[in-house]
C-alpha cells in the first residue's frame, strides 16, 4: 500500500488546474492582412507636389506588420482650398474583424469577407461593396451615397469593373460615374515592377477608395497590381459632348529597390509628382 501526502496531491491539483486555466485563457492572435508591398519596403508617406489633382497625401504608422493610424490630408488644385481637410484614421485588429475610427467623426464600419478583405463598408448611412477574384485582386465596387434635404432622401450610385492582365497587372477600368456615363480607363504597363505595392496615384476615384487609400495600403482591399503603368488613357464614350481622348503619362524614380517617386504629365502638359517615404 503506497501512500500519499495531502499535501503533494494538494501541490498536483493546484498545477494542474493552473496549467487548464492558462490554456483556456489563450486568446486568438489579432489579424495579420498581407501589406501590398512583396519585395519593397510598406509605404509610410505619399506626399503630392507639383500640378496636383485633387488627392490625399498620407502618413502610414506600423505595428507588428500592420497599418494601425493613417493621417491624411486632401490637396486640391486650387490653393484656396489646398489643405483645408484632414483627418486621422485608426485601424483596431481582432482575430476576424477590423475597427476604424475617425477624427473626421464619420461612423464607418467594415466587413470582411472570407479572403479577410472588406466586403462592405459603411460610412454614415452612405456603403461600399467590394468584389475580388480568386486571386484576391479587386475587380467591382459599388458605392451608394444618400443625401437628405427638405424631407427628401436623394440616393447617388457609383460603381466600376476592373480587369488586370493574367500576370496581374491592371489593364482596364470602367467607371460609372453618379451620372450613368462611363468613362474607360486603359493601361499600358512600365517595366516597373511594383515591389512596394503602390496604387496609381491618380485612379482612387475610379477604385472607389478616394479618402480611404490607407485601407489598400493596410491590406485590406486585395493585392497590388504586379506592374507600375506607364500610362493610362481615358475615353469618354457617354459623354453628352464629345470628349476627346486623353493620356496621362507616368515616370519613376527608384533608390535601393524601392520606387521613391513618380511624375506624371497630363494632357494639357502641366507635370505633377507623388514622392513616396519608406
Amino acid at each position: 500500500m503506497i501512500l500519499k501526502h495531502p499535501l503533494a496531491f494538494i501541490l498536483t491539483a493546484t498545477l494542474a488546474l493552473g496549467t487548464f486555466t492558462a490554456c483556456s485563457n489563450d486568446d486568438p492572435a489579432p489579424m495579420r492582412p498581407n501589406l501590398p508591398a512583396t519585395t519593397g519596403k510598406a509605404v509610410r508617406s505619399i506626399s503630392r507636389l507639383g500640378s496636383i489633382e485633387s488627392g490625399y497625401d498620407w502618413t502610414f504608422t506600423y505595428n507588428d506588420g500592420r497599418l494601425t493610424q493613417a493621417a491624411g490630408t486632401l490637396r486640391k488644385p486650387s490653393a484656396d482650398t489646398d489643405r483645408t481637410f484632414s483627418y486621422t484614421s485608426t485601424l483596431s485588429y481582432g482575430p476576424t474583424s477590423v475597427r476604424m475610427t475617425n477624427t473626421s467623426g464619420e461612423r464607418v464600419g467594415l466587413q470582411l469577407n472570407m479572403q479577410g478583405l472588406v466586403g462592405q463598408m459603411t460610412v454614415n448611412r452612405n456603403v461600399y461593396h467590394f468584389q475580388y477574384n480568386s486571386d484576391g485582386r479587386m475587380v467591382s465596387w459599388t458605392r451608394t451615397i444618400f443625401e437628405s434635404s427638405l424631407g427628401e432622401l436623394t440616393e447617388y450610385r457609383s460603381s466600376a469593373t476592373i480587369s488586370y492582365t493574367p500576370a496581374g497587372a491592371l489593364q482596364q477600368i470602367v467607371y460609372n460615374g453618379t451620372d450613368s456615363r462611363r468613362v474607360l480607363l486603359t493601361f499600358t504597363q512600365s517595366a516597373q515592377q511594383n515591389v512596394n505595392g503602390h496604387m496609381p496615384p491618380t485612379v482612387s476615384k475610379e477604385m472607389g477608395i478616394d479618402g480611404f487609400e490607407h485601407l489598400y495600403y493596410a491590406g485590406l482591399l486585395g493585392k497590388a497590381p504586379t506592374m507600375l503603368p506607364q500610362s493610362i488613357t481615358y475615353e469618354y464614350p457617354d459623354a453628352a459632348v464629345p470628349t476627346a481622348a486623353t493620356t496621362t503619362t507616368f515616370e519613376y524614380g527608384v533608390h535601393a529597390n524601392n520606387v521613391t517617386l513618380c511624375n506624371y504629365h497630363v494632357a494639357s502638359g502641366a507635370v505633377a509628382s507623388v514622392s513616396y517615404g519608406y
